[in-house]
């Protein structure tokens, strides 16, 4: 039998050159600042970005207080005299810090936290981290910021303070 007559060898099985093949699953997500660190949510749960208008802030909260996140003294005065942007997610009206920004985020980009850390979380709705060419995004889960309850007393240590409110 000559060379000619054999099938050519079968190529190799490399898993890396699999995985690079494999189509890369994402999320659109909508970043802010809030507190001095950069926060996502799942672009889904957004339901409109307005921009908030003096002495309008009946149903407005500062996304710092909903987030549990620490304020300085003079916080709600300082709040009351900014225009900020404003974001419908859920049941809740979030007055944020801009830059809002809305991101693509694979996979690989997202690190879910494990039960335990986010059960005992300060910062309400936290469930994973992502790294982007501009650092650490925290994301939470839209559904947990518009319904207070569901959450234990440790997550949701105050009631949300409203701007328009002393």
């Amino acid at each position: 039998m000559a060379m000619a007559d054999f099938p050519p060898p079968l190529p190799t099985f490399k898993p890396e050159a699999a995985a690079e093949t494999r189509p890369s699953l994402s999320v659109t997500v909508v970043t802010f600042l809030a507190g001095g660190y950069r926060f996502g949510v799942e672009a889904r749960h957004v339901h409109s970005q307005e921009t908030q208008v003096a002495n309008t802030y009946a149903d407005i909260c500062a996304a710092e207080t909903v987030l549990g996140l620490p304020t300085q003294p003079g916080f709600i005065e300082e709040l009351r005299q900014q225009r900020r942007p404003v974001l419908r997610i859920g049941g809740i009206a979030l007055a944020i810090s801009p830059p809002v920004e809305l991101r693509c985020y694979t996979t690989e980009m997202i690190h879910p936290l494990p039960p335990l850390l986010i059960a005992n979380c300060r910062v309400l709705g936290l469930i994973a981290l992502a790294f982007d060419e501009l650092g650490l995004v925290l994301l939470i889960n839209g559904e947990s910021l518009g319904d207070p309850n569901r959450h234990t007393p440790n997550i949701f240590r105050s009631r949300p303070v409203r701007v328009g409110q002393g």
